[in-house]
């Protein structure tokens, strides 16, 4: 192995590998469990590594799938998904998001704590928003949300943002924009 290191990120946590590892080396040295899937994000999307399509290079970011997603689901979480929620957890609080799995096309991501804008709060309470995901996300929009509080309860089959895209934008902008529609509601 090669002294020459470049830097690279798992689940957002930066590491500085040898530049001519092989595949086995580099889940070897970042500690990745045998067996648990590994990917790449290009962009928006992410490639499962295997040793076929493995080749490093710097600044490249990858992501494993935890051991408590797959743990409270019946299957794997897509890995866009995956890096949606944890965008989510970041500013809503890894304490207050649920997934379960509803059936075999669908997940539920339940957020406790919604709306956490101050202003909505005096209208509509602390509540939880559950945001319905078919299981082809992000080919597929959001196919419902549901707003329980004290206060006020919404239901839609489906919240529509004209312009919201979920292979470009991701979740947190559609709960940004739920945030601007319960304004005006």
């Amino acid at each position: 192995m090669s002294k020459t290191t470049i830097p690279i990120f798992l689940n957002r946590q930066k590491h500085d590998i040898p530049k001519d590892v092989s595949y086995a080396q580099f889940r070897n040295i970042l500690e990745i469990t045998v067996g648990r899937p590994l990917y790449l994000r290009d962009g928006r999307s992410f490639v499962e590594v295997t040793d076929e399509n493995f080749l490093l290079r710097q600044g490249q970011h990858y992501f494993d799938v935890p051991d408590w997603i797959e743990g409270e689901t019946e299957k794997s979480l897509p890995p866009i998904l995956l890096s949606d929620i944890e965008e989510i957890g970041r500013i809503h609080g890894n304490e207050n998001i649920n997934i379960c799995s509803i059936d075999n096309n669908h997940w539920e991501i339940s957020i406790s704590n919604f709306p956490t804008l101050p202003h909505l709060q005096k209208k509509f309470g602390i509540g939880v928003l559950k945001i319905i995901v078919n299981s082809t996300y992000p080919q597929s929009s959001i196919t419902g949300i549901q707003f329980n509080s004290p206060l006020q309860n919404i239901n839609q089959s489906c919240y529509s943002c004209s312009n919201w895209n979920p292979q470009r934008d991701g979740i947190n902008s559609y709960l940004c924009a739920i945030q601007k529609w319960m304004e005006v509601k």
